[in-house]
């Protein structure tokens, strides 16, 4: 598993090296477009209706308490549950984020359920909704709300507040496995699949 360098919300630091990385990044891109030329007058306009048809519709997003999350969690349904917490401003978040999408599309049939929940700041929110959109999310997701310290250890008490944490929960809503940092695909899936099978041993056990 990969854990290099995972990210913490709790520090304000984060804040002001984000702003400081998106303030640097537009004043190269600004740099660069004043320096373009334009090479044809005739560029095609897209139409409003063509540009909506073309976005990917946003996915909402819930506050939630570490209660309601684990209240996801317990729905019934799912032999096991993956809850990921993440945000736009780790980059090791949004690095895993696909392999994340991978691991739900190959197993939601076997009876997989992913919980996101997003740890931006309230004025991040729609930043967030795009990203997921872009990542092909379309069903409901949450938002941390509340105290830091209490939504973390509502979760488990061995999370230190790094992001990303994942925990993945059998279909009783006991946890099973927990991670921080970003994690491959392939560690993802051994701990569904251990899960997936400890719940079939213990069905042939019954029968």
């Amino acid at each position: 598993m990969e854990t290099l360098l995972p990210c913490t919300r709790r520090s304000a630091d984060w804040r002001r090296i984000s702003t400081y990385a998106a303030a640097a990044f537009v004043g190269m891109l600004i740099a660069s477009c004043g320096s373009r030329q334009s090479t044809s007058t005739q560029e095609p306009v897209a139409t409003a209706e063509a540009t909506t048809r073309s976005r990917p519709a946003l996915p909402e997003i819930q506050d939630a308490s570490a209660d309601d999350v684990l209240a996801a969690v317990r729905e019934p349904g799912a032999r096991v549950v993956v809850v990921n917490v993440w945000a736009t401003w780790c980059a090791p978040c949004r690095q895993e984020f696909p392999d994340l999408m991978k691991l739900n599309e190959r197993y939601q049939d076997r009876g997989m359920r992913l919980v996101l929940v997003t740890a931006d700041f309230d004025d991040q929110i729609g930043e967030a909704r795009q990203f997921l959109a872009q990542q092909g999310v379309e069903f409901l997701t949450y938002h941390k709300t509340g105290n830091d310290q209490r939504f973390i250890d509502g979760l488990s008490s061995k999370w230190t507040g790094a992001l990303p944490a994942t925990l993945v929960y059998d279909s009783h809503g006991v946890l099973k496995h927990f991670w921080e940092g970003r994690a491959t695909f392939e560690t993802m899936e051994s701990n569904v699949l251990d899960v997936l099978s400890g719940q079939q041993a213990s069905r042939t056990k019954e029968n």
